[in-house]
């Protein structure tokens, strides 16, 4: 992920485009072989006792979106305090063009509220591959459903990208065999100064539900799963996890 710090018309213009992507919706263009759509995933941390400020201008802003009718939506998570993840799914790199225009039509002014209390962002793009994912027949979760998310980045050693494949694949299969209930996500970084980055995605109801639910599983892939992840930490460099709950009351979803 990219650090930046800004200032407050860095921060606005920035702002203003992150809120005007898509999360779930977007450019219906098509990738090639098994590569799945574009993600820009911002994460906003704020300077110290700056929460309501922030989440007070940000809920203007998405009812800016919900009376233009925008047509892109905005996915938030907190990772904690003043910490906020959110997810937009630009489908192609024509999405990005997309954005600009739709901000650039968009009339009214910017919360500065957004900007004053961002101390710094971190940002990046990386790409769905849902080749690798896993998708169960019957989550145990829906997709409305979910309240908290966990994350893993796994930072691997550039020259590995095959290798890894090949073993998120066979987790895949792994975890298809077993009929498991909770999806697995797969995305690979395509901008960041910190690439090669996979990043995994798991959906759960609470953390309780991740922590039970999580080493059922675990222990449901037994040894494979263990000889699995001795062949993938070889090719790390290192690793990061983010417990993340889902704010739906700071997102924005399109209509149609």
């Amino acid at each position: 992920m990219e650090t930046s710090r800004f200032s407050t018309t860095m921060v606005v213009l920035f702002c203003v485009g992150v809120l005007s992507v898509a999360c779930g919706s977007g450019p219906d263009e098509e990738v090639d072989g098994n590569q799945g759509n574009l993600l820009r995933i911002t994460q906003f941390t704020l300077r110290p006792n700056q929460v309501d400020a922030f989440e007070a201008g940000w809920k203007e802003q998405i009812a800016n979106l919900e009376a233009t009718n925008s047509t892109f939506g905005v996915q938030v998570s907190q990772s904690g305090a003043g910490r906020y993840r959110v997810i937009n799914n630009m489908g192609t790199w024509a999405g990005f063009e997309q954005m600009q225009q739709e901000r650039l039509a968009r009339s009214g002014t910017f919360p500065r509220s957004i900007p004053e209390s961002v101390d710094h962002l971190t940002h990046t793009v990386v790409r769905t591959r849902p080749d690798l994912a896993y998708s169960p027949d019957n989550p145990r979760v829906a997709q409305g459903e979910f309240g908290f998310i966990k994350y893993f980045f796994w930072y691997t050693y550039p020259g590995t990208g095959q290798e890894a494949e090949d073993i998120l694949r066979r987790n895949s299969e792994l975890r298809r065999s077993l009929g498991l209930g909770t999806p697995m996500i797969v995305t690979q970084t395509v901008m960041g100064p910190d690439s090669p980055m996979w990043l995994l995605r798991f959906h759960y109801r609470d953390i309780e539900d991740f922590y039970r639910t999580n080493a059922e599983e675990i222990s449901a892939m037994g040894q494979d799963f263990q000889e699995q992840l001795a062949e993938f930490y070889p090719l790390t460099r290192h690793i990061e996890q983010s417990n993340n709950i889902v704010r739906r009351d700071l997102m924005y979803q399109p209509s149609n």
